[in-house]
């Protein structure tokens, strides 16, 4: 299967794709564009933001599609700001789960590099996520452990989407800037988490993998390290490149199929 990441899964739709929306916070983050033109720069092989989860919130959506995986995020909020009480943390991860309708695909978004306030998840929240949404992922950062993994799964985590931007810092003149990278200087990191996981054989485990995804030889890279399925983000800045690796990916699909 492919997934369209955010932020383009917000705005593409293809066919025999998976558009994943957000990421959503529970409170709206205002200045998205500015964020993008402030922040999105070109690296060697890839890319660098820090737009920070910028979105609508998830509590103005009105309508929810069930073709859609909705990608959400829990952080901590100023409670002076939102009149909320001083521990409301502990408890945002379970108001976005009351905001979403069970019919609905998910996606834990727990590794976003680019806001240094993500409120922890607890495991009975997971298992309360696990219990209530058939198609549940987690995002997780490029430095995720193989124990963390083992204990995710061990909680009824199925669907691994390995992995979310690299962590980096950017100098400028108001002071340091965490960013995160894609591209080839994440998938370097990448394709040996998704040989790792893949080789521990967790029972029903489906492995997103996205980073560095721009050409053919790239799906055959991921695909022979153990991903069952794709995730593609960047690439739709270069929109040329997509129609090869959607037909390699395809390609490869067909193959462990048959």
């Amino acid at each position: 299967m492919i997934y369209i990441s955010p932020p383009f899964g917000n705005y593409i739709s293809l066919k025999d794709c998976y558009s994943v929306a957000g990421t959503y916070t529970y409170f709206k983050r205002k200045g998205l564009i500015k964020q993008v033109l402030k922040t999105l720069r070109p690296v060697k092989g890839g890319w660098r933001n820090s737009i920070g989860l910028r979105n609508k919130g998830i509590i103005n959506i009105n309508f929810f599609k069930s073709n859609t995986v909705y990608s959400i995020c829990a952080l901590k909020y100023s409670t002076t700001k939102y009149n909320l009480l001083p521990n409301v943390e502990t408890f945002l991860w379970d108001s976005l789960l009351e905001q979403i309708p069970s019919y609905c695909m998910v996606e834990l978004n727990v590794g976003c590099p680019n806001v240094g306030n993500i409120s922890d998840i607890t495991d009975n929240q997971i298992k309360n996520y696990v219990n209530k949404f058939k198609k549940l992922t987690i995002k997780l950062p490029p430095t995720t452990s193989i124990d963390k993994i083992k204990h995710l799964h061990s909680l009824g985590i199925k669907n691994f989407h390995l992995s979310n931007t690299l962590l980096t810092d950017r100098y400028t003149d108001n002071g340091i800037i965490k960013c995160g990278v894609s591209g080839y200087p994440l998938k370097k990191k990448n394709l040996p988490l998704v040989e790792k996981v893949a080789n521990i054989n967790l029972k029903d485990t489906h492995i997103i993998a996205g980073g560095g995804i721009y050409r053919p030889q790239d799906v055959i890279e991921y695909h022979n390290a153990g991903a069952t399925d794709y995730s593609l983000s960047t690439i739709f800045l270069t929109p040329w490149k997509v129609c090869s690796v959607i037909k390699e990916i395809k390609r490869k699909s067909k193959t462990c199929n048959t």
